[in-house]
């Protein structure tokens, strides 16, 4: 989820909300529900977190080795996720404007995915909520037919990774407040896997909500990527079932145990040093959510090579998060990312440079969508 705090810090992918994870928020936004929220741009976070809290089991010490076949990051930054892109999506630029009329709309008492819109903000307005059904969007909120932009928008999350359509159930749009005041909380982005009983979570359904409200094409494709990578390194495909936290050889996110190949266990390994999850781990046990947060702007203040963003730096599910969105958003020779250093592994340029490694099972996720978003940020 994306948040933003006017003081400067935050955690984005609500996480904040994973339940099995530490309060983030995003960071990690803490809420009944495990959810994951997305930043919408590498700038000077402003975060929010949603008064939910998560835990999880603390994050295991990176992996013992790279597993087989897996090269580790190298300095070499390929042209981009996809030589080809899709068929970029119409997105009327109106869809961006900073405050949208209310609609009425209300979200259905228990849906398993969350029914309080505050959980998205302290001034989160609902716009739509929408079934995914054989991909096309069904009104679950007592309204009409679906509006032309949240169509628009669904075309584009549909575009970008369409093999990951099948783990989507609902689409929720929202406003969030574009002129936070200090230490308001604001969501931009969330993914939130269904939830099947206390602590139980389906992680082959998804929800996703959007706040493109105020936003620019360059941070919507950006906010865009980072949902998606959540669900494509938490679906089923990527966890064990029925593995908890206490027996989890890997780690636990708070919905399934990573595979030993799953993307994220792969990243982890490839990014994380020990140095590097000491220092989080360190700054992850402070004891107030508020702690946390100053904790965590100092862990990234100390560590700013290492990260594409200060809200990467919240929780190590939120950096693989940041950096697939700048690495699937941004060409390699774009000034942002040309830029990131790369003298050690755990740099943030090396983290891309991991996704480049790794194209080869990205591609089946994403394919050509990388490369439709880019075209898409850019125009």
């Amino acid at each position: 989820m994306s948040t933003a705090d006017t003081s400067g810090t935050r955690w984005n992918s609500a996480i904040i909300a994973i339940v099995l994870l530490s309060v983030v928020s995003i960071g990690i936004h803490a809420v009944p529900l495990v959810t994951w929220d997305g930043r919408g741009t590498p700038l000077p976070s402003t975060m929010a977190t949603s008064g939910s809290t998560t835990t999880a089991s603390p994050p295991a010490p990176p992996l013992a080795a790279p597993p087989t076949g897996i090269a580790g990051p190298t300095a070499t930054h390929s042209a981009g996720p996809a030589a080809t892109p899709a068929a970029m999506p119409v997105y009327d630029r109106a869809c961006l404007r900073r405050d949208n009329p209310a609609t009425g709309a209300k979200l259905p008492a228990g849906d398993p995915y969350g029914d309080d819109i505050a959980e998205l903000g302290e001034s989160a307005q609902l716009q739509r909520l929408y079934a995914v059904q054989a991909g096309v969007l069904v009104p679950l909120d007592g309204l009409g037919a679906p509006r032309r932009c949240d169509e628009q928008l669904w075309a584009l999350i549909a575009a970008a990774t369409p093999t990951l359509v099948r783990h989507l159930d609902e689409l929720l749009v929202f406003d969030s407040d574009p002129d936070p005041s200090t230490n308001e909380w604001v969501i931009e982005g969330e993914a939130t896997p269904k939830q099947v009983g206390p602590n139980e979570f389906d992680d082959d359904h998804w929800r996703l909500s959007f706040a493109p409200n105020g936003l620019d094409r360059a941070r919507l494709a950006w906010l865009v990527a980072h949902e998606l990578a959540h669900i494509a390194s938490m679906n089923g495909g990527q966890t064990l079932e029925g593995i908890g936290p206490d027996v989890c050889a890997t780690w636990h996110t708070g919905t399934g145990c990573l595979l030993r190949d799953s993307f994220l266990a792969r990243y982890l390994t490839n990014t994380w040093d020990d140095e590097l999850w000491d220092a989080w781990d360190a700054a992850d046990r402070a004891p107030t959510e508020r702690a946390r947060r100053t904790a965590y702007s100092r862990f990234y203040d100390a560590h700013q090579e290492s990260f594409v963003s200060d809200y990467a730096a919240w929780h190590p599910i939120e950096d693989f998060a940041e950096s697939f969105a700048m690495w699937c958003t941004h060409a390699a020779n774009e000034p942002d990312r040309a830029s990131l250093p790369t003298a050690k592994p755990t740099d943030s340029g090396r983290k891309l440079a991991w996704f480049d490694e790794a194209r080869r099972d990205l591609l089946p996720a994403f394919g050509p969508g990388c490369a439709m978003l880019a075209e898409f940020a850019s125009s």
